[in-house]
């Protein structure tokens, strides 16, 4: 669950981050995740070197990491990490970036080419699931169930309606 929640955060906010759960004796599990750029099993062990005693254990890779620390060590871990991720991140932009992969055709616009994408896969760090861009009419808008957005778009230059739902 901490994955699950610093993945989020990390998506949200765009900036390595580390989940704290409790775990036995006294100590935390954490759970990081990062952003391009930023290898963040090499910022615990920038952290773990720099710091002696500071993290229990450590491991992982560039984009997700796990970790155990004491719990009286989490205030001086927050510092150290900060400062070893500023470090980290002189030149690594901040700022989210979406990348498209350009505006689609009004002829490719189809659950044909939808469902290819879908099984085109497995999509990954270095194999980035496609995205598109392209400017649609609003024809309406509504919540359905709890959070789900339900649209109905206009393509530009012509009457056809697309249903779609975030």
């Amino acid at each position: 669950v901490v994955g699950i929640l610093a993945s989020r955060i990390k998506d949200r906010l765009h900036r390595p981050t580390i989940a704290f759960a409790n775990g036995t004796d006294g100590n935390l599990k954490g759970s990081a995740r990062s952003i391009k750029g930023i290898h963040i099993r090499d910022v615990l062990d920038a952290v773990a070197t720099r710091h002696k005693g500071l993290v229990s254990k450590f491991g992982g890779h560039a984009m997700a990491a796990g970790l155990s620390l004491p719990s009286d060590n989490l205030e001086a871990f927050q510092l150290a990490f900060v400062e070893e991720v500023t470090r980290h991140a002189e030149d690594v932009e901040l700022n989210a970036i979406i990348e498209s992969d350009g505006e689609l055709s009004q002829a490719d616009i189809d659950l044909e080419l939808a469902e290819a994408l879908r099984y085109a896969g497995p999509w990954g760090q270095h194999f980035p699931e496609p995205v598109f861009d392209g400017e649609f009419k609003l024809v309406d808008q509504r919540i359905v169930g709890d959070r789900h957005l339900k649209l109905v778009l206009a393509l530009p230059g012509s009457g056809e309606l697309i249903d779609g739902i975030a």
